[in-house]
């Protein structure tokens, strides 16, 4: 549905129409009308996606609350077991001293035996005669023999009684033993199941954090700027985005039309959009300078293998789409990347694309278990493209990497991919970024060959979004005055709590003068009449400052904040997409 203002612009139209008056007007209307409308749609989309980031969440949140309660149980069972292993280490230390107890008894006793048995030999020396008339009567002797007879049976019952309960010890203990290390096993078995689900438990709460991120991000405001220049900076950005990946398709080079005027200023980026993990366009310039599709991977992602995996899901649930076979129908209907590079020697690229594709989405449902978007949100499905001929080079990519996935941990990774780095690969918990998390395989990178030539820059894959002037159709060109780059540096120079007023005068900002005058009053140079603006790029790939030469003197004006400047306070849909950027003059 048309939103009131889009509706009551299109009654003026119609009104204007019938009147006919100011009709040159009546074109320009139209186009409010339509941009309106294509922002209500954006909006629309963002708002969907933002419902799809709070059903993941939830999905999350249930899946966080039932591996936490797991958890709980293997610590109970863990701390139960821990507990019967030590007891069963008592039992034994018993078990041990009471068998050496008993040994001490046998051998006792059978010193004893071993005494009374020397005693009787001793007395075997004399003949029953001179044992009979040494005893004062038969009786005597009857007496003394029949005594040493006795004696010697209980003792020799006595040892046998000990030895059957030392052999009974023995079986005892063995049996003991086997237990206890079939508890020690189960202990050990349960730590590792408590670290290995803890372990998930705070992927899980990170992922979670993550979603929420991008949810507030989806909600989010700019800091100390008003709602309506929120609107404004949401309607430029709006104008000038393009896909975050290649795409399907490869879009065409930008050329820039006379800006008609000297000096003119354009900002370029560098790269687009978030820079983060596999550039795209890199991965074609580098299968283009000969590279395999695991160099390439372990190009952009540290510590990992890239390996068959198994385990691996028959079946995927898509978004919207419904059940797919994983391989022969998801995998070969994924869009992010043209079929045509093989044509030029980039089928090294599409096979790393096609293991990052696989490897994203296993990381994303939780090998197989949730489900994935269709859209960009996620990775782009096309049905069309799994049954067209002319995608074969990508079948044939996602075939000879069956199976093959990014691997960190034992784990699939969350294998993040876009367009194009601008030479430079960032983290997600960099300043331009802030998606709350960096994993250790993300790493920043200089995406450059030896000789220091961008994979993605003419040398090799030609990116179109790798030094691009982002602008719209209404805007006609990126060329700013003299006098307008002149106020978005001296802008710059203000401090952020004064956001509120430097929108674009047009849209209610300070005017050149007004903004002069707080530079004044904050004791910086006015900059006027510019000679040379050259960037100071960090080794991190982003642009750290602007070196400004004028004609009074010489002013560091600071690259994240002219970044924010210009995004708000450039006129039209002038954007600045990356961190990374210089400028142009004509």
């Amino acid at each position: 549905m048309k939103s009131k203002l889009s509706l009551l612009l299109s009654a003026y139209i119609i009104g204007m129409s019938l009147l006919s008056v100011n009709v040159k007007a009546l074109p320009q209307l139209a186009y409010a009308v339509d941009e309106i409308d294509k922002l209500e749609h954006e909006k629309q989309e963002r708002l969907d996606a933002k419902e799809d980031l709070l059903i993941q969440a939830t999905e999350t949140e249930k899946e966080k609350a039932e591996l936490s309660a797991q958890l709980e149980k293997f610590k109970k069972d863990l701390i139960a077991s821990q507990n019967d292993l030590q007891l069963k280490n008592q039992l034994l230390l018993e078990l041990a001293n009471n068998k050496v107890l008993k040994q001490k008894l046998y051998e006792d006793t059978l010193m004893t035996k071993q005494k009374l048995m020397r005693t009787m030999y001793k007395g075997v020396q004399f003949s029953p005669l001179e044992i009979f008339l040494g005893s004062e009567n038969f009786s005597d002797y009857s007496h003394t023999s029949n005594y040493f007879d006795r004696v010697i049976d209980e003792i020799h019952r006595q040892g046998t009684e000990i030895q059957g309960l030392l052999a009974d010890l023995s079986q005892i203990i063995t049996q003991e033993e086997k237990e206890k290390a079939r508890l020690a096993v189960e202990a050990e078995n349960l730590k590792n199941q408590t670290v290995e689900t803890d372990k998930k438990v705070q992927e899980i709460a990170t992922d979670l954090k993550n979603i929420n991120s991008q949810i507030a991000t989806l909600e989010g405001e700019i800091e100390n700027i008003t709602a309506e220049q929120e609107a404004l900076i949401r309607s430029k950005l709006s104008a000038t985005q393009l896909f975050t990946t290649v795409g399907d398709s490869e879009q065409g080079a930008q050329e820039l039309p006379d800006p008609g005027f000297s000096p003119a200023y354009a900002a370029f980026s560098y790269g687009y959009p978030h820079r983060v993990g596999m550039s795209q366009y890199g991965a074609y310039g580098r299968a283009k300078a000969g590279q395999d599709y695991i160099t390439i991977l372990k190009a952009y992602y540290k510590d990992v293998s890239v390996e068959e995996m198994d385990g691996q899901p028959e079946e995927i649930e898509v978004t919207g789409v419904g059940s797919l076979n994983f391989e022969e129908e998801y995998l070969m209907g994924i869009a992010e990347m043209p079929a045509s590079w093989a044509n030029d020697g980039g089928m090294e690229a599409l096979k790393a694309q096609a293991v990052a594709a696989r490897t994203y989405a296993l990381s994303y449902t939780n090998n197989g278990q949730g489900a994935i978007c269709a859209t960009q949100s996620c990775q782009v499905y096309l049905k069309s493209k799994a049954e067209s001929d002319s995608a074969k080079a990508w079948h044939d990519a996602v075939e000879a990497t069956k199976g093959m996935v990014i691997v960190n941990g034992g784990k699939p990774i969350k294998a993040w991919y876009a367009s194009t780095a601008g030479g430079y690969t960032r983290l997600p918990t960099d300043f331009d970024v802030k998606w709350n998390s960096t994993p250790g395989y993300i790493k920043r990178i200089r995406d450059t060959d030896g000789g220091g030539k961008p994979y993605e820059g003419p040398s090799y894959a030609d990116s179109p979004w790798f030094h691009k002037a982002w602008y719209s159709n209404a805007d006609g060109h990126p060329w700013l005055t003299e006098e307008e780059m002149d106020d978005l540096l001296n802008a710059a120079q203000l401090s952020d709590d004064q956001n509120e007023h430097l929108s674009h005068p047009d849209n209610g900002g300070w005017s050149y003068e007004e903004v002069e005058e707080k530079v004044t009053e904050d004791g910086n140079d006015i900059i006027k009449d510019i000679s040379s603006i050259k960037p100071i790029f960090s080794t991190e790939g982003y642009t750290s400052s602007l070196v400004v030469k004028h004609a009074g003197g010489t002013t560091e004006v600071d690259g994240q904040r002219f970044r924010k400047v210009f995004v708000l306070r450039s006129r039209g849909n002038l954007a600045l997409w990356s961190s990374l950027y210089d400028i142009e003059v004509q």
